[in-house]
């Protein structure tokens, strides 16, 4: 829980610019950068934490929601590592496994690090679906993007993409990624 709180601390060095004895903070620390930046983007962004997957978070941008011109919207996601991780490089590594068992080529996602979603919802029928993804690896390059679907879906119950729709189309069930945040720091710093 306290690498949590010093991811935050190191994102804000980074997006301030701040130094220790000529060095920043982030030079500091083995945690990959591109992981700083994404949680100091989702703290100070107040991005909206809905589910995830094994070592990963999965949240969306509410600033980046768009009416389509067919009544629906969309909004970005990313999908990234879980910040109270053990290894910073665990998401990676389930990913890569998933893709073996799958009987899939790994050739490519050797250094595979998040993925942005953009996801479609209608909250008046309560469908769903995933209209575009972009994998990056741990540098911010795109290793490959596509479009899934245009087809909305009703979401399988207690399913990412239902908990999804939940969250974006009832404000009072959103859980903001400071919020995640300042608990889980708070719950840690009782138990020193």
């Amino acid at each position: 829980m306290l690498r949590a709180k010093a991811l935050i601390g190191l994102a804000a060095a980074i997006l301030t610019g701040a130094c220790i004895g000529g060095r920043s903070e982030a030079e500091e620390t083995d945690a990959p950068k591109m992981l700083i930046e994404l949680h100091a983007k989702a703290y100070v962004e107040n991005w909206v934490v809905f589910g995830g997957g094994i070592k990963e978070m999965y949240l969306y941008q509410p600033t980046t929601a768009k009416r389509t011109a067919r009544g629906t919207t969309t909004v970005w996601g990313v999908n990234m590592p879980n910040p109270d991780s053990t290894d910073w490089y665990g998401s990676r590594h389930a990913f890569l496994e998933s893709k073996r068992k799958r009987h899939e080529s790994t050739s490519g996602w050797e250094r595979y690090f998040y993925t942005k979603v953009q996801w479609e919802i209608d909250c008046q029928k309560g469908q769903v679906g995933i209209t575009q993804m972009v994998f990056y690896d741990e540098d911010g390059v795109v290793i490959r993007s596509g479009k899934p679907s245009d087809d909305l879906e009703d979401p399988v119950p207690d399913s990412n993409a239902d908990r999804f729709l939940r969250s974006f189309c009832n404000q009072t069930r959103r859980r903001y990624f400071r919020e995640v945040f300042d608990d889980t720091t708070s719950s840690s710093e009782g138990n020193r």
